[in-house]
């Protein structure tokens, strides 16, 4: 029994069909708009604070999101 599960390259490799992406939305006063994606939360922040220091009038939030991965052969 202990054989069968140490054997290997018994199946492929997974491999995920999403990625996680962080998006900043911005209300520009017509309903909010996806203005931009990062891969990490921090560089998210980083963007927003950016925004906000550039145009704080305009609302911001940060939206976690999955979207479909890209398919490489």
């Amino acid at each position: 029994n202990s054989a069968a599960l140490s054997t290997p390259h018994r199946c492929p490799m997974y491999h995920r069909k999403t990625r996680d992406e962080w998006q900043l939305w911005v209300d520009y006063g017509q309903g909010w708009e996806h203005e931009t994606s990062e891969d990490t939360r921090r560089a998210a922040i980083e963007q927003q604070k950016c925004y906000r220091d550039n145009c704080p009038e305009y609302r911001t939030k940060i939206k976690y999101a999955r979207v479909r991965a890209e398919v490489t052969t």
